[in-house]
């Protein structure tokens, strides 16, 4: 979607639409996690299984919807190898930053302009792995599946929370108004720093991974228990 201003003040934005930027196509993936993970099966809420549910997996996520991609593997020392078959990493937190639909801007010397323009966080999908195998594991295998997955959420609430930190209090003023003579210039304008913000999210959400070797320093490294021959 393009960005698009809400028609209370002109003629011409009744055929703009409506949203000032939609979601759709307005988001960063994080180049460090796999973006394959669309190809795999969603996995549907279920509840857990008696011998699964009193193992820690972590917290869920905040401020974030977990979503799941299926591992069909019957060995834990081969999981590992799906991850690298979707791209690299096991989890991917995917952001979409908008201005509100419905935001109005003011008209102000023969200029259209909101400020502030009031940039929010829409939505955080965080997508991690699901062990298939899980409940048929040995008791070992299984504790070790569970602290990498507290592990592996704990590094992607870092992200999470960077996300949302930076888009609610560190947006640079420059980026925080917008003026334009049209509606058609002030969507050109939005998009624009819209752009700059998603590229610097990208940049912190990197060296958020480069600092913490993409989750290997809070322990988010699949660690499979050696099993006697």
């Amino acid at each position: 979607g393009a960005p698009g201003i809400h028609p209370a003040l002109e003629a011409e934005a009744d055929a703009a639409g409506h949203a000032v930027v939609t979601g759709k196509g307005v988001r960063v993936n994080q180049a460090s996690h796999s973006p394959a993970v669309q190809l795999q099966k969603v996995e549907t809420k279920e509840a857990p299984k008696a011998k699964e549910a009193s193992l820690d997996m972590g917290t869920p996520l905040k401020n974030a919807t977990e979503k799941f991609y299926n591992i069909n593997e019957p060995l834990l020392a081969n999981v590992h190898k799906h991850f690298n078959r979707l791209g690299k990493y096991a989890s991917e937190t995917v952001w979409d930053v908008r201005v509100p639909t419905g935001t109005t801007p003011t008209k102000k010397g023969g200029n259209l302009v909101i400020d502030p323009i009031p940039w929010k966080v829409h939505s955080v999908a965080v997508w991690l792995p699901k062990w298939k195998n899980l409940s048929s594991a040995d008791d070992a295998d299984k504790q070790e599946w569970a602290r990498f997955m507290k592990c592996l959420r704990v590094h992607e609430q870092g992200h999470v929370d960077r996300a949302r930190d930076y888009v609610s209090k560190q947006i640079p003023e420059a980026w925080q108004s917008a003026s334009a003579s049209s509606v058609a210039k002030l969507k050109q304008k939005l998009q624009t720093l819209l752009n700059k913000i998603l590229a610097q999210l990208k940049k912190d959400s990197d060296k958020y991974d480069t600092d913490t070797s993409h989750g290997a320093t809070q322990g988010a490294v699949l660690k499979p228990p050696a099993k006697s021959p």
